[in-house]
Parts: structure tokens; sequence; C-alpha cells
């Protein structure tokens, strides 16, 4: 049955999208998940070893199957994080910057 984005539940961390984009239509859950829900990068959970939330998230959206590729990044390279007692090392196993690390 198809429905429009304006009456769509989004679950979760998500939320309905607006404007005119309210009007777009949908059918399945996931379709609808896809079309008419957003989630805040700021409230994103980053998978994987090295993988941490962009320095902009607070500012962007993304959809639920990219959440992933639009909110998080692979920290300072394809090794991820050095495990030397440094403030470079711990910053990057922490996801910060060094200078926020060092003023914590």
């Amino acid at each position: 049955i198809p429905r429009v984005c304006a009456q769509v539940e989004c679950a979760g961390p998500l939320h309905r999208v607006a404007g005119r984009a309210l009007q777009r239509t949908c059918g399945s859950e996931e379709e609808c998940a896809e079309t008419c829900c957003r989630q805040s990068c700021e409230s994103a959970e980053c998978l994987g070893s090295f993988s941490c939330l962009k320095r902009d998230a607070w500012m962007l959206t993304s959809t639920p199957s990219k959440v992933q590729e639009i909110c998080c990044e692979e920290q300072r390279g394809p090794s991820g994080c050095c495990t030397a007692h440094t403030a470079w090392c711990a910053a990057c196993l922490r996801c910060q910057s060094k200078e926020a690390y060092c003023e914590a």
C-alpha cells in the first residue's frame, strides 16, 4: 500500500524528512525508512575498529543505509591508530584530535 512520507513513523534515532519531501511516496517499511527518514550523524554509531564520526558529523544527516558512508571515516590510514604511549596514538584510539585529547 503506497504511503506518503507524512504518514510514515520513523523509529529509533531516525526523524522524518521535512518540507516538500513529505509528499514522496513509498511502499515497504524498508523503502519508507530510506525515503522518508534521516538520522543525525551526531547520534550515529560507527562500526569497525578504526572508524570514527567525521569531524563535521553534528551538521550531517543520512539515510539509514548510508550512515557508515556519510557519517563515519577511517582513522588515519588503512592500518588505523598507532599503539604507542603518545598523545597522538591515544587521541586516535578515542576518535579525538590530539589537541582535544590533551585538553581533556
